[in-house]
């Protein structure tokens, strides 16, 4: 029995101020680095600008002690209820059967504070509906376990006879077994097979997205630093381009070890009967709980190296709103040939070995456009070349090479776009360099 009673309204952790606080400092931060940028290229405007920032941080202070105050919750049968608001009170009720998954998670300052911090995601929502951000771990995994127990009771049948013989099956399929545990060694396997290219472009449009912010206040500056070393810069030629390209990949394979350090350390993933549990983290630990019932489908992903060590990954994609698809988008980054086996088993129990599918594939045209149109897509590049050069030979020659690398690769893609279809189930393959099944 629970020493907690969620029936009536609960607070949070008296240490949920400090969160909360830490919370609105940081989105206060980011809306201050413009401020910030303009006062330090700008003459007597930055003791103002502290001064500001001051302030704002007292009304921070204030601010976060009355949402603590004011934010309550408590769990009936039925529906999560929450409390919340400084000014103006709202009230939010979450019906059980619209929750899609729960999350446990702990970033640097909780996990000092000692305290975890409580996500429940809910259908069609555009991000998280709830977050609790300060409770006691036991508190917190005490609230994990009464929701799970009333969202199994849901489905349980209303007479008391089939309801018992249900809870029984209920109890047997709650033991957990684990499907994935990644030490160190396979977190390494796993950076290295990451595509490293993508990771670098994403970080540099991140950087000039930032960079673009602050450029009417560093403009003067840039330019004059840019004036004192133009000549270098293009005495340097050939040279500066390969050192750029360099350490654009030196840079790109650090980002994409941190990253997957910093995101799957300790990775663990079990299943049972009822759902599937994933946590992982290396700063920020993160505790998902997904019921099985909640998963619309499953996306299998590899690329051409981790296909050839024999490894692919998992997308668990649950019922969200369009806007939020691609967030906390819940992974199991590596998945050998038996853990699929055991998921589909676990996921799609009707199927059996001998269950018969039928095959589709697009129809003949659609290689030929697809060769077509990435052929073409040179010929502006190709004109230009010649134009520039006048090298008419060596350039018609890159170019009918270029055309019949085009073809192979919509011939190999055409290839590998099947769709199969059952009474039960619809899985649709394709991708030859990045292979995905969903």
């Amino acid at each position: 029995m629970s020493e907690y009673k969620f029936e009536e309204f609960n607070h949070q952790n008296i240490l949920g101020v400090v969160i909360i606080f830490a919370q609105s400092v940081r989105k206060m931060l980011n809306a201050y680095l413009a401020f910030f940028a303009y006062s330090i290229f700008s003459d007597g405007i930055g003791k103002y600008a502290w001064w500001f920032f001051g302030i704002s941080l007292v009304f921070t202070a204030v601010t976060s002690v009355l949402k603590y105050r004011n934010f309550r919750f408590k769990l009936d049968d039925t529906q999560l209820v929450l409390n919340s608001g400084i000014f103006t009170k709202d009230v939010m009720n979450i019906p059980l059967d619209r929750i899609q998954s729960v999350q446990m998670h702990q970033n640097f300052i909780q996990r000092i504070l000692g305290i975890t911090g409580l996500k429940i995601d809910t259908a069609g929502s555009s991000s998280e509906e709830l977050e609790i951000p300060a409770l006691k771990r036991e508190k917190a995994e005490s609230l994990l376990e009464l929701l799970k127990g009333k969202i199994r009771n849901e489905d349980l049948p209303k007479s008391d006879e089939r309801r018992e013989e249900s809870s029984e099956v209920l109890e047997k399929k709650s033991l957990k077994e684990t499907l994935v545990n990644l030490d160190f060694k396979a977190i390494l396997v796993l950076a290295i097979t990451e595509n490293h290219i993508r990771n670098g472009l994403i970080a540099v449009a991140f950087i000039m997205g930032y960079a673009g912010q602050y450029l009417d206040y560093s403009e003067q500056f840039v330019v004059d630093v840019f004036d004192d070393y133009a000549p270098e810069l293009v005495e340097s030629g050939i040279a500066l381009i390969i050192v750029f390209v360099f350490t654009f990949l030196f840079l790109s394979v650090l980002l994409s070890f941190i990253q997957v350090i910093l995101k799957f350390f300790d990775f663990k993933a079990e299943v049972d009967g009822q759902s599937f549990y994933i946590s992982s983290g290396l700063i920020k630990r993160n505790e998902f709980t997904i019921p099985l019932k909640k998963i619309q489908f499953l996306e299998w992903k590899t690329n051409l190296l981790r296909k050839r060590l024999g490894f692919e990954s998992i997308s668990i994609h649950q019922g969200r709103s369009v806007e939020s698809a691609g967030k906390n988008l819940l992974e199991i980054p590596s998945c050998y040939s038996e853990q699929t086996e055991k998921v589909m088993e676990t996921l799609y129990t009707e199927l059996v070995d001998d269950d018969y599918f039928f095959l589709l594939q697009p129809h003949t045209y659609q290689r030929v456009f697809r060769a077509l149109v990435l052929s073409l897509f040179g010929i502006p590049f190709f004109l230009i070349a010649l134009i520039a050069t006048e090298e008419f030979v060596v350039f018609s020659g890159l170019y009918l090479v270029y055309v019949f690398v085009m073809i192979a690769a919509a011939e190999k893609y055409y290839q590998s776009i099947n769709l199969w279809v059952n009474e039960e189930v619809i899985i649709y393959e394709r991708g030859w360099i990045f292979p995905k099944r969903t």
